[in-house]
């Protein structure tokens, strides 16, 4: 039996005075043995928690460290940031609404690889961190298209196209996943369709439409339970799965659909143990936990007053306990715990 829980006060609130929070990360650098893989400066960030935050307007990225709770470094850009990441070997990566991509080392100032993304509009990036493998999807230059760039290399390693029958409009929101050998992507359209495409092959795998009328603003996927969620600006939030049949061939099956009292969902993410899956409210300011098995509502967060643009999770190394972050465009990130028991 699921029980809705008295909504918990944040841990701690983290303010930037002047700018809207439209994309957090925590950053989880690996240390290994061989310090020649890692950037310099690199030292300074070992015993910290750290996360990254990307702001409106020419806010950059900072880097707050979750122990002092202050800001230990800016990475600049000259117009608003829509989606940050922090590699594991020590790299910050941001994507601005003009399409600029910068990759710094933790502790430059300066940029070592920039790249640029056309028809970016809204859609954040979506980036496989594994080993010295480092992927990232993105929009195309075709107007419905997405490309998977090989950042290691900064190159293309692909490019996936919709089908030509029906008017996608822009892609909205990108997920990349990996099973076993397989590279996967899934990509959600303004128009309301869901594709997934096979990386490697650039083959479009299925497709589904999700919404009749509106855009798929955001999803998450994991490959661990091959099992995704969605959210539209609509007050449906709906849990998808892909499967394959006899015929290896992939679909796309709706399996849940939660309607919500308010309409409208900024941003979804799963925690990483799959438990529960938390909906940042667009028009009502709030952070909605659901069972991720299950859709039902858990839990009603309501700190921010404004739209929550952003959630984000970190895994405790040290126990079970996984912290939630929630950013809004009212300048606030908030860290939350919930569920851990």
């Amino acid at each position: 039996m699921h029980v809705v829980m008295d909504p918990p006060s944040p841990l701690y609130i983290l303010i930037n005075a002047s700018q809207a929070i439209t994309d957090i990360c925590f950053w989880d650098i690996t240390f290994n043995s061989d310090k020649s893989e890692y950037p310099q400066e690199i030292d300074s960030f070992k015993d910290n928690k750290l996360l990254l935050a990307g702001y409106s307007n020419s806010g950059g990225v900072d880097l707050w460290n979750l122990k002092s709770r202050r800001v230990i470094r800016n990475y600049a850009s000259d117009i608003g940031v829509i989606s940050v990441y922090g590699t594991h070997r020590g790299e910050v990566i941001y994507l601005n609404r003009n399409g600029d991509l910068r990759i710094y080392d933790a502790g430059c100032s300066s940029p070592k690889i920039r790249l640029q993304i056309p028809n970016v509009a809204y859609c954040k990036m979506s980036c496989i961190d594994d080993d010295n493998q480092l992927y990232c999807g993105v929009t195309g230059d075709r107007e419905s298209s997405v490309c998977v760039w090989d950042l290691r290399n900064e190159k293309v390693i692909s490019i996936l196209n919709t089908l030509e029958d029906k008017k996608m409009g822009m892609a909205m929101s990108i997920k990349l996943y990996e099973t076993h050998d397989d590279m996967f992507c899934l990509g959600g359209y303004e128009s309301g369709w869901l594709y997934l495409w096979a990386v490697q092959e650039q083959k479009v795998l299925h497709r589904l439409q999700m919404f009749d009328t509106d855009p798929i603003m955001c999803l998450d996927f994991v490959s661990l339970r091959m099992s995704g969620v969605l959210g539209s600006p609509s007050e449906y939030l709906k849990k998808f799965t892909i499967d394959k049949d006899e015929n290896s061939c992939y679909h796309i099956t709706v399996r849940k659909t939660r309607t919500m009292i308010n309409p409208g969902v900024a941003d979804v993410k799963i925690r990483p143990d799959c438990r529960i899956v938390v909906a940042g409210g667009w028009h009502d300011g709030t952070v909605r936990v659901f069972s991720f098995k299950t859709l039902k509502p858990l839990a009603v967060l309501d700190y921010h007053s404004g739209t929550v643009q952003c959630i984000a999770f970190r895994k405790n190394a040290e126990s079970s306990e996984q912290i939630l972050a929630s950013g809004s465009v009212t300048n606030k990130i908030a860290l939350w715990h919930i569920y851990n028991n």
